[in-house]
């Protein structure tokens, strides 16, 4: 049975989502894959493609409103940015205009409802752009509800294309286009057996916010006043202990190297991160040492050329603080490794603490 289909979705609608995410990112560093379990709340506007009824002695013609979209999912984000998760959504629209013939009557009830279950695949593709594209399909059920003609249980799928952007290391904005249909739905009016199609267009805008992640050193938090993890403690204790000993004695001979680290993604100092920033700039003034060579370091986490670029930030980020503390910026030096030279070997892109970091040697 040939189905009528006319689809009336415009593509302004995601324009001004497109726009406002590209220029809230104009500024902004490339991301990095959030990896782990995170939820997902989403609201926008659905539209339902119009729809012919056709049967015995019908051929009757619905056309809707724009409705109600919104969604809620629960996943699991791999450092590959693959993404599985399971939603729940919700589309509504109310019938516009409908052309009556036969069973269908002029006062027919025909908004539609669209409840469903779905089991989604997804697909961020994290390269050196702030803005994360994305692309996915799900498959499931929804649990059609056409007032007159009745509910219906039906098999679903749905098409995803999206923009993401990272406002933090735990949440993610994001605006996606679903096409959303169902096979032929089967209702009765007048005794009569009738079918029409069900196809949607919704846009949705939302947040996906991490939870956990078993498989990284989120989980190794700690209560100890340097705010490094126990992983990472043991690294930089005894040269943290020294720095600060010499420090507190003028005739001391001062360290020649520290080791300054990061948080997964970031470029902002930690308190401990400061003092040792503050002891390298003492000797400087001091007149004990003439240079500072910056080395900025990643861990394997990420693509090499976002992690070549997290690493000169991470370095710039120290070069200010020492500026900011009385080093000329003629005394300082900055070099870039990225990934290249591990502290600790990690295998495959797993975050590994003791290589986020910026070495301070002075000359």
């Amino acid at each position: 049975m040939l189905m009528g289909i006319r689809a009336k979705l415009s593509g302004a609608w995601i324009a001004p989502f497109v726009m406002s995410l590209a220029a809230g990112s104009t500024s902004a560093t490339a991301s990095e894959p959030q990896t782990g379990v995170y939820i997902g709340l989403g609201a926008g506007l659905s539209h339902q493609s119009s729809t012919d009824v056709d049967g015995p002695g019908t051929s009757a013609h619905a056309d809707y409103n724009i409705g109600f979209a919104g969604i809620g999912s629960i996943g699991y984000a791999l450092q590959n940015g693959l993404r599985v998760e399971m939603e729940g959504s919700l589309r509504q629209n109310g019938l516009n205009s409908l052309d009556a013939s036969g069973a269908i009557t002029p006062g027919t009830e025909f908004d539609r409802t669209n409840p469903a279950i779905m089991l989604n695949i997804a697909y961020d593709f994290h390269r050196d752009w702030p803005v994360i594209p994305t692309i996915g399909a799900g498959v499931g059920a929804a649990f059609t509800t056409a007032d007159d003609l009745g509910d219906r249980t039906k098999f679903a799928y749905q098409a995803i294309a999206g923009l993401g952007y990272q406002l933090t290391d735990w949440v993610t904005a994001f605006a996606d286009y679903r096409f959303f249909g169902t096979p032929e739905i089967d209702g009765r009016a007048a005794n009569r057996t009738l079918s029409f199609n069900n196809f949607n267009h919704s846009v949705v805008v939302g947040l996906r916010f991490k939870l956990f992640d078993p498989l990284t050193d989120r989980g190794l938090a700690t209560d100890e006043p340097t705010g490094l993890r126990p992983i990472a403690g043991p690294v930089v204790e005894k040269e943290v202990r020294a720095a600060k000993e010499a420090a507190e004695s003028p005739i001391a001979t001062m360290p020649t190297s520290y080791l300054v680290f990061f948080e997964v993604n970031d470029t902002a100092l930690s308190g401990e991160a400061d003092a040792t920033v503050l002891t390298a700039a003492e000797s400087l003034r001091r007149g004990q040492h003439s240079k500072a060579v910056l080395t900025g370091h990643t861990d394997s986490a990420g693509s090499a050329a976002y992690n070549e670029r997290l690493a000169r930030q991470r370095a710039q980020s120290v070069k200010n603080r020492l500026i900011e503390l009385g080093v000329s910026p003629e005394q300082i030096e900055l070099r870039v490794q990225g990934e290249a030279e591990p502290l600790v070997p990690a295998s495959g892109n797993r975050p590994e603490p003791r290589n986020r970091r910026v070495e301070i040697n002075l000359i």
